[in-house]
């Protein structure tokens, strides 16, 4: 029995609103709850889009279950977002070739260069990362450079601290998302928490959303403009009647 497609017309009248948003505003932060449909509000954007060939390729920067099903799901739930064509790009611990990797790597570092089976299994474990950062890249790209002018990431959350780098000096979600947003001409960022733990956590997620333009680049300097610290320094209050641009949807 064939499944019967939902149409366009069915959209809600704000999830309408917000596919014009996603349209007009390059970089753009969408936060609604659970079940408000940003995901088909996005695709329905996304669909517009590439029709009026103002974008080419789309990155969809998901969690795994998400990515593998939601995502899909919807996409073959509308008549409209049906057209759209999409490829799913993951690597994991248990892909053979990683598996591979890490042996080749854990063989190299014991037998030729004489680590401990410790030390051997550290250096397998950076480099099984390395590799499935590399396959990653190569599976997206296609052996081009950098393809994708929209890039879209649900959830967002893990943009909050707005740290470039780890500690160890490993670069972070948030760095790749900055890093990756130079590239990108639209970025659309889905949450139902747009401020997690605190409003002094809303910069990282801008920062990535439009490259600093509303927020500034510095988080230092967005604390000190919108925020004064407690007498300790060690918590940071919103300044009184302070206001931003609407920019998020």
């Amino acid at each position: 029995m064939n499944k019967t497609l939902r149409k366009r017309t069915e959209l809600r009248s704000y999830q309408r609103i917000f596919v014009n948003k996603i349209k007009r505003i390059p970089g753009l932060i969408l936060a609604l709850p659970m079940g408000a449909g940003k995901t088909v509000t996005t695709l329905t954007a996304i669909l517009d889009l590439l029709d009026d060939e103002e974008v080419k390729k789309v990155l969809i920067v998901a969690p795994r279950l998400v990515a593998e099903a939601t995502w899909p799901d919807e996409i073959m739930d509308w008549e409209h977002t049906s057209l759209l064509t999409w490829t799913l790009v993951w690597a994991t611990d248990e892909d053979e070739d990683v598996i591979a990797a890490r042996k080749a790597a854990y063989e190299t570092a014991r037998d030729l260069i004489g680590m401990t089976a410790k030390e051997a299994q550290r250096f397998a474990g950076k480099h099984s990362t390395l590799f499935k950062s590399w396959k990653r890249a190569k599976l997206a790209s296609r052996g081009k450079r950098w393809p994708y002018d929209m890039i879209v990431v649900d959830e967002t959350s893990m943009f909050k601290n707005g740290r470039m780098r780890t500690a160890k000096k490993g670069i972070t979600r948030f760095g790749v998302a900055v890093k990756a947003r130079k590239y990108a001409k639209r970025v659309v960022l889905l949450t139902g928490t747009p401020a997690p733990k605190g409003l002094q956590n809303l910069w990282g997620i801008a920062e990535v959303a439009d490259g600093g333009e509303r927020l500034g680049s510095s988080k230092h300097w967005f604390l000190e403009r919108w925020f004064t610290k407690d007498y300790m320094g060690w918590n940071w209050e919103p300044r009184p009647m302070r206001r931003a641009r609407s920019w998020i949807a």
